[in-house]
């Protein structure tokens, strides 16, 4: 078997040839300019004809979303309505800013509605709960109450002297602490909002509102709902205690589902009711 080595000699070098530059001539030149100066001109132009134009001025704002707290009237008020403005020289997300700064609202959609009008989009905060944060002295005794509205997203987001009777009141929790130690008091807040969310996803306990929640600092929870057990006076319906405890609050809400059914079956109700102890319910009448 013989093998051949390749040497310098046996080596064939391709040579390629240069590469040159087209040259332009000067009238290339002066072609590329003015192209570029009418381009220019064009869009400056194009600006301006849609900056200036009284085709483009704003004559109509609709407001679009579920409003409860909120008239849309209202809506176009909080954004200082650019009615004869140029649709284009406005600022949308100022306008946006404007209308945040209402405590209701939770979201904002602003944008344009060719040729003369805009659309807003408005979503409001939903109501989850009442947080009545105990306020006390400077002796350490406690004074009132400040209460603030919570959102389904668990946002405090509005304090609030008006309380719907219809809204959960969640007890428990100092209004100086909340605001010294946020982070801390946000887990136990959310350990409520939790709550609240896994009581009302059983359709069963719609017959049964919530009316107060009471929290420790150790994490247990003590709810009070009402039921209807001889109808209600002037809206005012019986109440029953039920104590969750601090864990295993799935398989609590679980005995007291068997329980409510039975309740209901019976047509007679607890006045306290203790789930707190595995495999156990202490009642009282």
């Amino acid at each position: 078997m013989k093998l051949f080595f390749w040497n310098r000699g046996n080596r064939k070098v391709k040579k390629e040839h240069p590469i040159y530059r087209a040259r332009r001539s000067f009238l290339d030149w002066m072609k590329i300019f003015v192209f570029l100066g009418l381009a220019l001109l064009g869009t400056w132009g194009g600006i301006r004809f849609f900056w200036g134009s009284t085709h483009f001025q704003i004559t109509e704002i609709e407001v679009r979303g579920r409003l409860t707290h909120l008239k849309g009237e209202e809506v176009v008020r909080l954004a200082r309505a650019p009615f004869g403005q140029n649709l284009f020289s406005i600022s949308l997300s100022q306008i946006s800013w404007q209308i945040l700064r209402h405590p209701w609202v939770h979201h904002v959609r602003v944008r344009r509605n060719f040729p003369q009008g805009l659309i807003i989009e408005v979503e409001e905060y939903i109501p989850l709960c009442v947080v009545a944060a105990t306020v006390k002295d400077k002796k350490g005794e406690m004074s009132g109450f400040e209460h603030y509205l919570v959102s389904t997203e668990g946002i405090l987001f509005m304090k609030t002297n008006d309380v719907k009777p219809d809204l959960p009141l969640v007890l428990g929790f100092v209004d100086a602490r909340l605001a010294k130690f946020p982070k801390f008091y946000r887990s136990k807040l959310n350990m409520v909002f939790e709550m609240i969310e896994k009581f009302g996803k059983d359709e069963g306990n719609s017959s049964f509102p919530i009316r107060k929640i009471f929290f420790n600092e150790m994490g247990s929870i003590e709810m009070v709902v009402a039921h209807a057990k001889n109808g209600c006076l002037n809206g005012n319906c019986p109440q029953m205690k039920i104590y969750f405890g601090r864990t295993n609050w799935d398989q609590q809400i679980k005995k007291w589902g068997n329980l409510r059914e039975a309740m209901l079956k019976r047509g007679d109700f607890f006045s306290t009711v203790d789930l707190h102890v595995a495999g156990k319910i202490f009642v009282r009448s």
